[in-house]
């Protein structure tokens, strides 16, 4: 550390250049007093913005998160109702069947629909295809209602059997079924 003393000797000109330095000095103390302060300050602000900027990412990753959870939830809950009104509209769907599922006879009166073990008529199958509750004839396939189909007919065209085939593949027991 420096000390300037004040020489009280020597030309006018001398003192006032010590006057001058020791004016300087005495600035660059408090500068440095100020600028050890201000480093201070400035530690304890970026100390405090960064803990701020933690706590913005932990926020922003809760924010996220509870986003796509929304999200989720959302999703989910479409898709139950969405599955829900597949679920009645299948229901609906199978409540005025006009056709046998299974061989495409047409239903003419209810004793001609399969009955389920407990009673119940299955509005589906006719009596020849479904009793018990299982199929009559499990080696049955869509081939051969189609070719069983076909055999009714007198004359037939590629657009009659193509209708013909994709009738018999949309009937409930074979639509996407590898039989």
């Amino acid at each position: 550390m420096v000390i300037f003393e004040e020489i009280l000797t020597g030309s006018k000109n001398d003192i006032r250049v010590n006057g001058e330095l020791k004016r300087l000095w005495e600035d660059y103390k408090n500068a440095d007093f100020y600028f050890k302060h201000d480093l201070k300050k400035f530690n304890r602000l970026n100390s405090s913005l960064k803990e701020l900027n933690n706590d913005h990412n932990n926020d922003t990753e809760l924010y996220n998160l509870f986003l796509i959870l929304g999200i989720l939830c959302g999703f989910l809950g479409f898709l139950t109702l969405s599955i829900e009104e597949i679920k009645k509209e299948r229901i609906f769907e199978y409540e005025n069947v006009l056709f046998c599922q299974s061989c495409a006879k047409k239903f003419y009166s209810p004793v001609q629909r399969a009955k389920y073990n407990d009673g119940e008529i299955n509005k589906l199958y006719c009596c020849e295809c479904f009793s018990n509750d299982k199929f009559t004839d499990e080696t049955l396939t869509a081939d051969i209602i189609y070719k069983r189909c076909l055999s009714h007919f007198k004359k037939t065209t590629k657009l009659s059997r193509f209708l013909l085939k994709v009738k018999v593949n949309k009937l409930h027991r074979w639509f996407n079924s590898p039989y």
